[in-house]
């Protein structure tokens, strides 16, 4: 669960398990697949809650912003470059999000 100040939920890290799950899917088990949302607030706060299918393996990141280095298991990236290759252009289209802020003009939709 999140919540941020109702003007400000929306946009990429409100935004980006959701989009991960329609561009992406699962990447074939490199993901946990997102299984539903729901979006609640009043005027002064949003809040958003996900449910993730549960993965019998260690998480890479707990945080959307990578801070160090991640410990992948052996094949990790094998398997990935298995998956469409249709990836890379998909991850083109997306925009950074930088030292765990957006850029002030990514905000609005």
């Amino acid at each position: 669960m999140t919540s941020a100040p109702a003007d400000k939920a929306h946009g990429k890290l409100w935004e980006g398990a959701e989009t991960a799950q329609q561009t992406f899917g699962d990447l074939g088990g490199h993901r946990p697949a997102l299984l539903a949302i729901h979006d609640a607030g009043d005027a002064d706060t949003g809040y958003r809650t996900e449910l993730s299918e549960h993965l019998d393996h260690p998480v890479i990141s707990t945080d959307p912003i990578l801070r160090h280095r991640p410990e992948l298991p052996h094949g990790w990236w094998p398997a990935l470059y298995g998956e469409p290759l249709s990836v890379p252009t998909r991850l083109l289209s997306r925009r950074p999000v930088l030292g765990g802020h957006h850029p002030p003009s990514t905000y609005g939709r």
